[in-house]
């Protein structure tokens, strides 16, 4: 043997000559081999200027001076390279990955060799492992990375959490300062859940997705917090595209009239959009507009009605290039369709753009129908219900082109809007045959719910052509009258002659005689004061809704015992009591001196009426009827 089994250090030979030779080579091999520190190990190249001692592990496919040489240590030593090859179990530290390497017998490895750390009872990075926690890490941050495929690996990585069973938990835990605040995974179950907490104790439930349907729970709410909000629209809009549309989950809007929109940006498969009107005027969404492009368009087998304060939800199939309706607005669809038909959305009213009247509108030549709900009215086509937008439609009193005559004096006639060869217009019936009964040519129909005209009417819709939209009654100058009751000398009557079939709102009205006090003794029913203004007259074209009314006013009887004075009112009568109340002197010379109240309801009533503030005393002695500027207020409550 002439070396050394492990180093290879050449012995030195008894008989040798210039032994000083085997003796540096010696040391210069142990120069190399212990401590090994090199410099790197993945050049292929030597370096071109080495300093004395320097080594490196030669990496695979060298070339030069290292050619062959692969996985050697490399040491530049008298101005050339030496090298030693490696044994299985030397080690190395290599500066440049400052890291520690073991030599397999073929390979360097890493200071824990190829091998894994099998069974290691617990592990702690920067951090005390124990039980529970057999795996303990402190680090800022944790990376797991994929084998690539030319690795050997698949380029996938999966971190799985598994439990023993369906009752056992296997989630990930977060937490501030170690108390908890979120949990998801298989909580308890096999179900994915998502728990939160404020204080790590009470734990609230948010999120539950069911493991056989995929189908996701929300037991608690929903906030949809993505809301933009632009400016109002003024006009008719076609591929709507308000900024910041494409990230918003909700879409507020408001128009300054009744408006149209053709189409809406920013679909993509499977995207939930919910339209708020704002505003105070309806907005349409057109059914399949070819004003938009076709990717922005809405399908909704018939345009849609967002009416005021009202809202829509939509989808975007991605499939169809289509926003689809999921619910809100109204829409209408014929009967073929077998969708929902909407009522009619406006009003009848004496004041242009008012639906709902407020102030006093008397002797009006002119009837209006305005949007109120919405812009939409369905019109029977004689096969389905089309709903129509309309714009405010309105018509003369005295019009014989569209009417089948002028309006008469203290005439009851019905109102209808119709298609007069695409354009919409007002007309109305004949007159009633009298202030309670409608007339064969009056008669009304009812197809899907929506009343019509049964009967052609001259110079206006054919039969069942015309939507029935309301009632009124004329006064004797052949106008139309909203009279809100006031209070006068007589009374100031109230004349509420408009009636709505659809859309009806609260009316109050009050009645009140300014007149001081005056006196009446017989027994027989006058009207109040003895004047026919203390009255409210109003108009109904269907008997639906009952009527409330309250009489209140201050009499005072004579001294004699048994004196007494009534007050009442009368339904269409100024001779007779519907609803009496009466003060009575208790003995002589004592006087009933105090407010009397009656109270009174009617069943509905069809066509026109009036309710008449009525009194009377006991046919020998006078009572004193005060008003002026005692309590005196005579009320009724209707929906018209």
């Amino acid at each position: 043997m002439t070396d050394t089994p492990n180093l290879g250090l050449p012995y030195i030979d008894g008989s040798q000559a210039q032994k000083h030779v085997t003796h540096n080579e010696a040391l210069r091999i142990l120069d190399a081999a212990i401590q090994i520190g090199v410099l790197d190990r993945t050049l292929t190249t030597p370096p071109s200027s080495p300093a004395a001692g320097e080594r490196y592990v030669v990496a695979g496919g060298a070339t030069g001076d290292w050619a062959g040489k692969d996985d050697a240590i490399a040491t530049w030593q008298d101005d050339a390279w030496a090298f030693l090859t490696p044994k299985a179990g030397w080690c190395i530290w290599s500066a440049a990955d400052e890291s520690l390497f073991v030599f397999d017998g073929s390979a360097w490895q890493g200071a824990g060799g190829a091998a894994s750390l099998d069974s290691v009872a617990q592990l702690g990075v920067n951090a005390a492992a124990s039980t529970p926690n057999l795996l303990t890490v402190k680090s800022n941050a944790a990376l797991f990375a994929a084998i690539d495929a030319v690795d050997g690996g698949t380029g996938d990585v999966r971190l799985q959490v598994s439990k023993e069973g369906s009752a056992n938990t296997a989630s990930v835990f977060f937490s501030n300062g170690f108390s908890g605040r979120a949990e998801f995974g298989l909580v308890g179950a096999d179900a994915f859940k998502l728990k939160v907490s404020a204080d790590g104790s009470g734990w609230i439930e948010a999120l539950d997705i069911d493991q056989d349907t995929g189908n996701v729970a929300l037991p608690r709410g929903l906030a949809l917090t993505g809301v933009v909000a632009p400016a109002q629209i003024t006009a008719d809009q076609d591929d709507y595209a308000p900024a910041g549309l494409a990230a918003a989950s909700v879409l507020q809007i408001s128009t300054d009239a009744p408006r149209g929109l053709s189409g809406l940006a920013g679909g993509t498969e499977g995207r939930c959009l919910i339209i708020i009107n704002v505003g105070g005027q309806p907005v349409t969404l057109l059914n399949e507009s070819a004003l938009s492009s076709a990717s922005n368009r809405f399908s909704l087998n018939d345009s849609l009605v967002i009416s005021a304060k009202q809202a829509a939800i939509l989808r975007y199939d991605g499939t169809a290039a289509r926003w689809q309706a999921i619910a809100g607005g109204v829409a209408g669809a014929g009967a073929s369709g077998g969708g929902f038909i909407s009522p009619p959305q406006g009003r009848l009213t004496l004041a242009s753009g008012v639906p709902v009247m407020t102030t006093t509108q008397s002797a009006k030549s002119t009837l209006y129908y305005t949007p109120y709900q919405g812009n939409q009215i369905p019109i029977y086509n004689g096969t389905e219900m089309v709903p129509m937008a309309f714009a405010e439609l309105s018509v003369a009193t005295t019009d014989t082109t569209k009417n089948p005559a002028a309006i008469g004096a203290g005439k009851v006639n019905d109102w209808f809007v119709w298609n007069d060869g695409g354009t919409l217009r007002l007309s109305h019936g004949p007159d009633w045959t009298s202030d309670t009964t409608r007339s064969a040519g009056t008669a009304l129909t009812r197809v899907n719910g929506i009343l019509l005209n049964a009967v052609a009417i001259t110079n206006g819709p054919a039969a069942s052509r015309g939507t029935y939209v309301g009632t009124t009654r004329s006064n004797g100058s052949s106008l139309l009258d909203w009279i809100s009751g006031s209070t006068a000398s007589g009374g100031g009557m109230a004349s509420l002659n408009v009636w709505n079939a659809f859309n009806r709102a609260d009316v109050t009205t009050t009645v009140s005689d300014s007149t001081g006090s005056w006196s009446y003794s017989s027994s027989a029913v006058r009207p109040s004061g003895n004047s026919t203004s203390n009255r409210i007259q109003f108009v109904s074209g269907l008997a639906e809704e009952g009527i409330s009314m309250m009489l209140s006013q201050r009499i005072a009887t004579a001294t004699a015992a048994g004196a007494l004075g009534r007050i009442g009112i009368g339904l269409d009568s100024t001779s007779a009591y519907s609803f009496h109340a009466l003060g009575v002197s208790p003995a002589s010379g004592v006087v009933f001196n105090a407010a009397l109240t009656v109270q009174g309801a009617t069943p509905p009533q069809l066509g026109a009426h009036y309710l008449q503030a009525l009194e009377s005393g006991d046919g020998t002695n006078a009572t004193t009827f005060v008003g002026g500027g005692e309590p005196y207020q005579f009320s009724a409550r209707l929906r018209m």
